[in-house]
């Protein structure tokens, strides 16, 4: 017999013995009211059970028909390239099926898999460079070469302060560029608001689209300081309004300053007040390795030392959520990937980086680091 058809044959039996000796369960308490469970609950449970199971990458699309006895639902997927698909696609029908049964109390007649493609997973390794790589079809002209040697040769020489003059659209940014790509150092830009920040930043990504260029500005919308006026004998209440996209570039800049070279930070100036200490936010740091030693239950107590708190249901930045020996971490320098850390036993496994919304799997990593969830960390000395 041809190999997919004993596949087919197989999975068919499987299912339909099972069938024979299961009806749909009514529940006890149905004479206070009646209760409807939407087909996006089904499909829900089926996607999250079906994405446990090892060689899955993604469930591009799922699809579900009700019948008299149950429901039937269709699933097209993505495998990981090498693995066994009979294997997975079983594993992926017993997981589907048993979970919505036991959480819905609906018969799980058939589910049918199409294996739409395979996809080979990339091991992520660092992307960082050892110098910068300026980009341009532009070539420094009239003054600008002349500049450009001198402040590279003022800052070798360990001179503190210098000067370029000249008027707006003179090329003053073109020309900095070219001293950071000569010079060859990490670098901060100092802006002085954010409007003047974000416009140099967006500059510098295009001068270096293959190095690091971060963002680091005040992220308060809005902030009141608490005052106090006498002639009304009027106190005013301290109030402040975050962001939280500017929270994760914050993160993001600080970060990359510890993990590679070639990094530019454009920052304002009035960012720089009110920080923790670098070194405690540096030695909070968090480092996964596969088949390092560590116990989960003290990963655990590492992430909340961290600031990162547990929540299993909103999964967002800055939380972390565990499911039995999966511990899946949101860093606070990342708005779109999260951390999936996999133990066996005080092992770990695996570790892989997931999109958060689709839970596909992005890359597996050998190594991944988990920065602080606040700039005022401190350790437990303090």
């Amino acid at each position: 017999m041809h190999p997919l058809r004993r596949f087919q044959k197989n999975l068919d039996s499987e299912i339909i013995t099972a069938e024979a000796d299961k009806s749909i369960v009514r529940p006890t308490f149905s004479y206070m009211g009646d209760y409807i469970i939407s087909d996006n609950v089904i499909n829900s449970i089926a996607i999250h059970e079906a994405q446990k199971i090892d060689g899955l990458i993604k469930v591009q699309n799922i699809n579900l028909r009700k019948t008299g006895h149950g429901v039937h639902i269709d699933m097209t997927v993505i495998l990981q390239y090498g693995c066994d698909i009979f294997s997975v696609c079983k594993n992926i029908q017993l997981a589907v099926r048993n979970n919505v049964e036991q959480y819905t109390s609906i018969n799980a007649r058939r589910i049918n898999i199409l294996v739409k493609n395979l996809r080979e997973i990339t091991i992520k390794k660092g992307s960082c460079m050892d110098k910068f790589e300026l980009v341009s079809e532009f070539k420094p002209q009239g003054d600008q070469p002349q500049a450009i040697q001198t402040l590279v040769d003022g800052i070798k020489k360990g001179e503190k302060c210098q000067t370029l003059l000249g008027v707006t659209g003179s090329g003053k940014t073109f020309t900095m560029a070219n001293v950071i790509a000569q010079v060859n150092k990490p670098t901060i830009v100092l802006a002085h608001n954010k409007t003047l920040a974000a416009q140099l930043c967006s500059e510098f990504k295009e001068f270096f689209p293959n190095n690091c260029v971060e963002f680091f500005v005040s992220y308060y919308d809005y902030y009141q300081p608490e005052a106090y006026i006498p002639q009304t004998d009027t106190f005013i209440e301290k109030n402040s309004l975050t962001n939280d996209e500017i929270d994760k570039l914050r993160h993001s800049a600080t970060f990359a300053l510890l993990e590679r070279k070639d990094v530019i930070i454009v920052a304002s100036v009035s960012c720089i007040y009110g920080l923790g200490d670098p070194e405690d936010y540096k030695n909070l740091m968090l480092s996964l390795r596969v088949g390092m030693v560590k116990d989960r239950d003290e990963l655990l107590k590492k992430l909340v030392s961290m600031q990162y708190e547990r929540n299993d249901i909103n999964f967002v930045r800055n939380k972390f959520r565990v499911r039995g020996d999966v511990v899946e971490i949101f860093p606070s320098n990342n708005g779109e990937n999260a951390i999936r850390v996999e133990f066996f036993g005080d092992e770990i496994e695996r570790i892989c980086e997931v999109n958060v919304i689709t839970g596909e799997i992005v890359g597996v990593r050998q190594h991944a680091v988990i920065s602080p969830a606040s700039h005022y960390v401190t350790t437990n000395e303090k």
